[in-house]
């Protein structure tokens, strides 16, 4: 699974945005707009148990205890990041099967488009704040997942 989210993440934040506080409980649509970038230039190989980068300058390997980093396994200390990992991973793929094309909004399906694209940013937040402590507690690991943030 390749995932290039820019172009696909972006138009459904601002969806969200604009979206009524009623259409989803994912995330507070308000917070969505803070969403700036979101990039994953790596491969992606989800198993069982793990998740596997490689790719444009990644190759690593997260699990809900602990990351690979310059071949060595290092503890994570947060298993949340893990999970909000393959949270988003799953939503950007079912945000994308739900509202590909993106003339779905122009077919009434405007409250579908919406309601997947504040669940999609509910995962983005999430995994921001979690990347952030990984982040900070592994010494030279970079979230192969890239959120910026205003």
């Amino acid at each position: 699974m390749n995932l290039r989210l820019r172009t696909a993440v972006l138009p459904l934040a601002a969806a969200a945005a604009l979206a009524a506080t009623g259409a989803a409980a994912a995330a507070d649509p308000a917070q969505c707009s803070r969403i700036v970038d979101v990039e994953l230039p790596a491969e992606v190989h989800l198993g069982d148990a793990r998740i596997d980068f490689t790719g444009a300058g990644v190759d690593t390997s997260i699990d809900a205890e602990a990351l690979v980093l310059d071949g060595r396994r290092v503890a994570h200390g947060d298993p949340g990041y893990y999970e909000d990992l393959r949270r988003f991973l799953g939503e950007a793929d079912r945000t994308a099967r739900e509202v590909k094309p993106m003339a779905a909004i122009f077919r009434g399906r405007g409250a579908e488009v919406a309601e997947a694209a504040t669940r999609m940013c509910g995962a983005i937040l999430a995994l921001a704040e979690s990347s952030a402590r990984v982040e900070a507690a592994v010494p030279g690991f970079v979230s192969p997942v890239r959120i910026r943030l205003e």
